[in-house]
């Protein structure tokens, strides 16, 4: 038994977003397949097709990329201006407190604080200074995973508390999501670093995402519907032979929510038949493929025509894929071009950082994250999340002109003595 636990996995199966999205929709699939809900449609042949295909084209990539978009050292040293750089997103959060303060008729307003001293502030009302709030957000995710990777590296304790005080800096504005980020993200550096898992910590981590889910049913029982068991199965139209199971009415949650986006997905398959017409290839382009913040800038045709309404089965299930849109506005042409889209921006992205930057694992890890969630949404337009991978690259920029100019340099000196 022991030699099985320290049996290990090639972490680069993990490591690849192309594997991810493979594992990603695998997991969906496999979650939907379990039919506890008669509200979920069957899939079509041609969603199973599409599914299917892309999988193993991803597949075919991930293969065959295995080895050529990993980071050539996943040690690092410790950022010389980390200090100032912690410094300086503290002191922005911190004006951020103070304005919301202000504008609120307040000295200072911490979103978690108003609202567990429930004086009626919403934490959707929180606003950026001057509109500077997607900035400091999206660097602060990307410098806490960065820092992550620091810590691993260096195993210096400051360095250690510098990442879990950016955590809780968006912990204090009630942000779950942006906190998500920075752990999965996490988690992706360890996984690079690591370079092979044991099953020990495979199982590990099963055991954990078991009883988290567990937790997860409980506390949505409770905040929910006060604490009844069976009322999201009733309210989703609960199958029989989930009834008559004994697995606990609290996992059902998990079910519900793994697998509803694809049931959305196949709902807007059922419902609509979209023509292909150049108008909504543009539409296509500019609100599934282009990120926000570049597609606002976009302005041809007559775009505000497009019609990329998702149905839902039930208006708190709201995410159906990152396909679903796609299709809404073109058919199958949409989840076709856009998984394209999808593979491309990944190798494009992937062979423009450099491979030696001490930024890579980063970048990549906040690229694996993008790919994670398409059984969700697709996370590469918002502003949020794509922006994020520009950090990287201008990082890396800076960092190799420096290395330029020590080799420059270096060679100098030498042809002087």
């Amino acid at each position: 038994m022991k030699k099985i636990l320290n049996w290990s996995i090639n972490s680069r199966y993990f490591t690849s977003p192309f594997f991810i999205y493979v594992w990603a929709f695998l997991l969906s699939l496999i979650f939907y397949v379990f039919g506890w809900s008669f509200s979920f449609p069957s899939l079509s042949l041609a969603t199973i097709l599409f599914l299917c295909g892309s999988m193993l084209v991803a597949t075919f990539l991930g293969f065959f990329t295995k080895n050529k978009f990993q980071a050539t050292a996943t040690k690092i040293e410790a950022d010389l201006v980390v200090n100032t750089t912690f410094a300086a997103i503290c002191a922005f959060f911190a004006l951020e407190f103070l304005y919301n303060g202000l504008i609120n008729n307040q000295i200072f307003l911490v979103p978690i604080i108003s609202i567990f001293a429930k004086t009626g502030y919403h934490y959707q009302d929180f606003t950026g200074l001057f509109g500077s709030h997607i900035l400091l957000v999206t660097f602060s995710i990307f410098y806490a995973i960065y820092l992550f990777h620091q810590y691993l590296s260096t195993k210096k304790i400051k360095l250690l508390i510098f990442y879990l005080t950016i955590i809780a800096l968006h912990l204090s504005i009630m942000s779950r999501g942006q906190v998500l980020w920075i752990l999965l993200g996490s988690l992706f550096v360890f996984l690079q670093v690591k370079n092979k898992i044991k099953l020990k910590l495979v199982g590990i981590i099963v055991i954990a995402a078991i009883v988290g889910a567990f937790i997860f049913g409980y506390l949505g029982n409770n905040r929910s519907y006060g604490g009844s068991r069976t009322q999201l199965a009733e309210d989703t139209a609960v199958t029989q032979s989930f009834k008559d199971n004994i697995i606990p009415y609290e996992y059902y949650w998990s079910y519900i929510y793994v697998a509803s986006p694809l049931a959305n997905f196949q709902h807007n398959v059922d419902c609509k038949n979209p023509d292909v017409s150049s108008q909504n290839i543009a539409c296509l382009f500019k609100y599934e493929i282009t990120p926000a913040f570049v597609a606002k800038k976009l302005d041809f045709y007559d775009l505000d025509k497009c019609d990329d309404y998702k149905d839902l089965i039930y208006p708190f299930l709201n995410v159906s894929t990152a396909f679903a849109s796609a299709y809404s506005i073109a058919n199958w042409w949409g989840p076709i071009l856009l998984f394209l889209s999808f593979l491309a921006i990944a190798i494009i992205y992937l062979l423009i950082l450099p491979k030696n930057s001490p930024y890579y694992v980063t970048g990549l890890s906040i690229l694996l994250y993008i790919f994670l969630f398409m059984p969700y949404d697709n996370a590469w337009i918002f502003t949020g999340i794509s922006f994020q991978l520009i950090y990287p690259l201008v990082y890396s920029l800076i960092w190799r002109t420096k290395q330029r100019k020590l080799s420059r340099n270096a060679g100098e000196e030498l042809s002087r003595s």
